[in-house]
């Protein structure tokens, strides 16, 4: 538009000049450049400052600033250009903030899962890892990115996982165990990143510590329940075989073996029902239903059931309520439940606790709990014992125990009828000077 302007103006001029051309040719050259030369000027100076605008402008884009709007005004050629141009801005701006939207939310996302997740080239430097991962493997993570894997983590297996993942071409899986401050196994999951010329590969850590915890936990149960089951029934199994050649006879042997049979089976049937009762309570299976329960009467009825036992020991058994706990103080639970907790703990107190002794239950208020305390003058715990006194069949004295009569399940049952309703309990003792457990239950309202 502009050029054709500019002839059409060099044509008119051309035209003057021929007029004046006639008269004198010189003249009319010299007329021509003079009109001419100051309006290009004025014409090509008023083009080039728009182009150098979108100059200006193009420059700023290539630099990163989309912000910047290019003028519009001027020349219809250069103000389509500008147009275009601002245009295209606009949507290189709004793809570019919808990526920055996507990878935020993929780093929030990868961010809060439990498993680490790092991501690293063919040369082991770490492209990106998440906030579990620095957990695990004990790394700082503002601080990774551009760090060779070995500079993180002082674990060689983890870079050996690494280096091995990168030679194969299929995800590779292996499970680690350290020590350290917390011993610790992980099972890590590297993939390759996709792609013909693959960049790099992902690493997947989850912490299995708790898994393999709890299977060695199965693993132990299993085998001590083979054990307590073995252990009676190999008695009933040897008593039998004694009759069975030729001891029934015999009317005193008969007697005996037979006592034998019937205490062994009356093991068995508690051992069984403590097992029945520890997975309901574990499974929550068992129906529990709270109400509020006398603590001083639920204290008597259970004492009561045992004195008959402890008065054959020459033992004394005394209830005692503390401080101004009212007469009428109940907790919130389960009565049941309640009476299988005194009654485990006063029965391990009797055994424990040699002839003469003294048993001693006592209860007071504590805030807004009722603490029960079950006190002996027993044989006592040794300090190294204590943290696994609520283990499943777990026994300070393996023989003496089993002599006693005990499943080794008791204290467990306990740990867990309590915490079931809402509680805490705790043991404290000392070797030859006896034990006291103390259980804390939540106070029901008074009437």
């Amino acid at each position: 538009m502009f050029w054709r302007l500019f002839l059409t103006y060099l044509l008119f001029v051309a035209a003057t000049a021929l007029v004046v051309g006639v008269l004198h040719i010189p003249a009319a050259v010299a007329f021509i450049v003079a009109v001419a030369l100051p309006i290009a000027y004025v014409l090509a100076r008023r083009f080039t400052h728009q182009l150098a605008d979108l100059t200006e402008g193009a420059r700023r884009m290539a630099e990163g600033d989309l912000t910047h709007d290019l003028p519009t005004t001027g020349r219809p050629e250069v103000a389509t250009l500008a147009r275009s141009l601002n245009a295209m801005t606009a949507r290189i701006s709004a793809s570019l903030a919808q990526v920055e939207r996507d990878r935020q939310q993929l780093r929030t996302i990868l961010s809060g899962m439990v498993e680490g997740v790092v991501a690293f080239d063919n040369n082991l430097q770490i492209l990106f890892a998440n906030d579990r991962a620095a957990q695990l493997l004990e790394f700082v993570p503002e601080q990774v990115v551009g760090s060779k894997l070995w500079e993180l983590t002082r674990q060689r297996a983890v870079q050996e996982v690494a280096e091995k993942a990168l030679k194969g071409q299929g995800p590779y899986r292996q499970e680690l165990d350290w020590k350290g401050p917390e011993d610790r196994s992980l099972a890590v999951y590297v993939s390759r990143l996709p792609g013909p010329n693959s960049p790099g590969a992902v690493m997947v850590l989850h912490d299995v510590t708790d898994l393999r915890r709890l299977e060695n936990l199965r693993q132990d149960f299993v085998a001590n329940v083979s054990h307590e089951l073995k252990t009676p029934l190999a008695n009933i199994k040897s008593s039998v075989e004694v009759l069975q050649d030729g001891a029934a006879d015999d009317p005193n042997s008969l007697k005996m073996f037979l006592g034998e049979i019937g205490d062994q089976a009356e093991r068995l049937e508690q051992l069984i029902k403590d097992l029945l009762s520890l997975a309901r309570i574990e499974s929550g299976a068992i129906a529990m239903e709270f109400e509020a329960v006398s603590v001083e009467e639920a204290v008597h009825t259970c004492l009561d059931r045992h004195r008959t036992r402890a008065e054959a020991k020459g033992q004394t058994l005394n209830g005692v309520a503390l401080g101004d706990s009212p007469p009428d103080l109940a907790v919130w639970v389960d009565e049941e439940g309640l009476a299988q907790i005194l009654d485990n703990l006063v029965d391990n107190a009797i055994k424990y606790t040699p002839h003469g002794g003294r048993i001693t239950v006592r209860w007071r208020v504590l805030s807004q709990q009722v603490l029960l305390e079950v006190e002996d003058t027993g044989i006592g715990i040794p300090d190294a014992d204590l943290p696994r006194v609520f283990e499943r069949f777990y026994r300070v004295d393996k023989a003496r125990s089993r002599e006693l009569g005990g499943t080794g399940l008791g204290l467990a049952i306990v740990k867990h009828l309590v915490q079931t309703m809402r509680g805490s309990v705790m043991v404290a003792s000392e070797v030859t000077k006896g034990t006291v457990f103390r259980v804390a239950l939540p106070r029901a309202a008074p009437v």
